[in-house]
C-alpha cells in the first residue's frame, strides 16, 4: 500500500498488560469511527504493512488500545512502539466532525481565495460565539467559528478552508 493513498491515523505509544495490546496515540483530526477499524497498516522500515485488528476500545481522548492478530505478547509488541499507524483513505471514513471543532488544532487556514491565513493553535468554547485563535507571522486573530463557515477540511494536508468574515484578518 502506497502512503499517497493512505491517511496517517497516529502512533504507537506504548504497550499494555501482558497480552500484547498497545496504545495507539490518535492525531488531532482523527476519523469518528476509529472503533470500526478493522485493519490498519503499521509502517515498518518505510513500507505499509496490513495488520487486522482483534480488539479496538478507546482508552483515553485521543488513545485507543489496539489488539492486533498475531501479536500476543508484551515483547512482540515492544517491536511496534513509535511506529506510525495508517488507514486508507478509501475506507469510507468520516472527516472530522466539525460540530467537534477542536479536532481541527494545528491545521493551517486558507481563505476562499486559498490565501494562507496562519495555523489553529487555539479554540474557546465562547457560548454563542465560538472561536478558532489563529496565528500567522507571530501575531494571533480570531475567526468565528461556524459549519458554514467551512468550506472543505483536508486531512492529509491538514488544511481548512475557510469563508472568513471581510476585514477579519486585515493587517495581520
Amino acid at each position: 500500500m502506497k502512503k499517497e493513498a493512505c491517511f496517517l491515523l497516529g502512533t504507537l505509544i506504548k504497550v499494555h498488560g501482558y497480552q500484547g495490546h498497545i496504545q495507539l496515540k490518535l492525531r488531532p483530526d482523527y476519523p469518528d469511527n476509529v472503533d470500526e477499524l478493522e485493519s490498519i497498516f503499521i509502517e515498518i522500515d518505510g513500507i505499509l504493512v496490513p495488520f487486522f485488528l482483534t480488539s479496538i476500545m478507546p482508552h483515553s481522548d485521543d488513545v485507543y488500545l489496539l489488539g492486533i492478530e498475531g501479536i500476543d505478547s508484551r515483547e512482540e509488541a515492544i517491536y511496534f512502539i513509535s511506529s506510525r499507524v495508517y488507514i486508507h483513505s478509501g475506507e469510507g471514513f468520516k472527516t472530522p466532525d466539525i460540530q467537534n471543532p477542536s479536532r481541527l488544532l494545528h491545521f493551517s487556514v486558507i481563505n476562499e481565495t486559498e490565501e494562507m491565513m496562519g495555523k489553529i493553535t487555539g479554540f474557546q468554547d465562547i457560548p454563542g460565539n465560538p472561536i478558532f485563535i489563529v496565528k500567522r507571522s507571530g501575531t494571533e486573530f480570531m475567526i468565528p467559528y461556524h459549519p458554514d463557515l467551512i468550506l472543505s477540511i483536508d486531512l492529509k494536508k491538514m488544511l481548512v478552508k475557510m469563508r472568513i468574515p471581510q476585514g477579519l484578518a486585515d493587517g495581520f
